[in-house]
């Protein structure tokens, strides 16, 4: 019993002991400022009407564009009976962002023939939005049946709003 219980001794201190060098490793010989905490944001609120013209216009010269310090509006895909709609962003950066979009049906029964359609998405207040914001739309499929999973990404830039 006496030895079981240095055994865990001796397993606890090397848990600490490697703990520590490894907290030391990552912030000590790079001098890069430690890395913080992303922001995720699960379902998060979107809009599919009641986009400003202004940001439809915006649009059709970029992929994505921020059109109030609290939205950014892209476009997306699908049919009546499916669409790709945002359910999760992830703050990676202050002026990075990344949205994963799941379909909203099954896509066994989806149709054929998408169209696309502008898409606005609340963001928190952590992205700074007086710079460009690199949007990444990641999608992700699961097929039907043993097809397995196809996922893909589309990156675009969402021109900074002014100070004025």
């Amino acid at each position: 019993m006496v030895r079981l219980s240095r055994v865990c001794a001796a397993g606890a201190l090397t848990v600490v002991v490697a703990s520590g060098c490894g907290a030391a490793s990552k912030t000590g010989s790079t001098g890069a400022p430690p890395v913080k905490h992303l922001v995720v944001v699960a379902h998060p609120s979107f809009q599919m009407n009641g986009i400003p013209r202004a940001a439809l216009s915006g649009l059709r010269r970029s992929r994505a564009v921020l059109f109030s310090p609290s939205s950014v509006a892209f476009m997306t895909t699908g049919t009546e009976s499916c669409a790709w709609l945002p359910a999760r962003l992830t703050v990676l950066d202050p002026s990075t962002i990344r949205i994963d979009m799941r379909v909203n049906g099954r896509v066994s029964t989806c149709g054929s023939g998408g169209v696309g359609f502008p898409i606005a998405v609340k963001l928190p207040g952590t992205v700074d939005v007086h710079k460009p914001v690199a949007v990444r739309l990641a999608y992700k499929v699961r097929l039907p049946g043993s097809g397995g999973v196809k996922q893909w990404s589309r990156n675009s830039v969402a021109p900074a709003i002014s100070r004025s």
